[in-house]
């Protein structure tokens, strides 16, 4: 938790890592605020820049708010770019609830995701937080280079988005809250979620112990 602040030209910005190279990431969070300054590059809620392969991103949660200044890049409320070389790389069973402002390439979740030819595996993810952009904004993704990622069971909300998805499934807040929305999850063993009430959220963290409170609201920091 707390805030995490950078001038003008900032390279790999995040609330947890500001650059994940080939490592695991399992069962963190970040919560709080990440901003930058001017023409700054890869910017998450939780980590800069991903490189996870062969670590993957697990079980992982950002919550807050991410802004990036005039002419930023590569805005997400999870990750601001998430790469891959050789292997296939993957993210699985995290979200996002954090508000994401950048001017290119900005998304819920991941601001942009790239490759050299093999793929990126996100499954079992959600983004709920307000997006704002200029230029290759979603609801989850900013821009899928090549349509090299996949996105398997993983939601937006539409509503909290203010902006449309083509890689993820869009969910109103009514069904947000619901598990038979969730098709392919395991709210058995990996997420909880009470009915009517709150998103899902992970077994084993301290969601507090849920991704919402009961009256669910995108965090902005002008709606605040």
């Amino acid at each position: 938790s707390g805030a995490v602040t950078s001038g003008a030209n900032a390279i790999r910005v995040g609330g947890l890592l500001g650059n994940n190279n080939a490592n695991s990431v399992s069962g963190c969070w970040a919560r709080g605020s990440v901003t930058t300054g001017s023409s700054s590059y890869y910017i998450g809620g939780l980590i800069g820049h991903n490189n996870s392969w062969p670590g993957p991103v697990t079980s992982c949660y950002a919550t807050g708010s991410v802004s990036g200044g005039t002419g930023s890049q590569n805005v997400g409320g999870l990750a601001g770019s998430s790469t891959f070389d050789t292997q296939t790389a993957f993210i699985h069973s995290s979200y996002s609830t954090s508000y994401a402002s950048g001017i290119y390439y900005t998304g819920g979740f991941v601001g942009y995701t790239a490759s050299k030819g093999v793929g990126l595996e996100i499954v079992n993810c959600f983004s709920a937080g307000l997006v704002m952009g200029t230029e290759y904004v979603g609801g989850f993704v900013g821009a899928n280079a090549k349509n090299y990622a996949t996105f398997t069971d993983c939601f937006y909300n539409t509503e909290t988005s203010g902006t449309v998805e083509y890689e993820a499934e869009g969910r109103n807040t009514t069904q947000m809250k619901d598990s038979l929305y969730f098709h392919g999850w395991d709210f058995e063993e990996s997420w909880y979620i009470r009915t009517d009430s709150t998103y899902p959220a992970l077994y084993g963290l301290n969601n507090a112990p849920f991704a919402f409170p009961d009256t669910l609201r995108s965090f902005h920091p002008a709606l605040s």
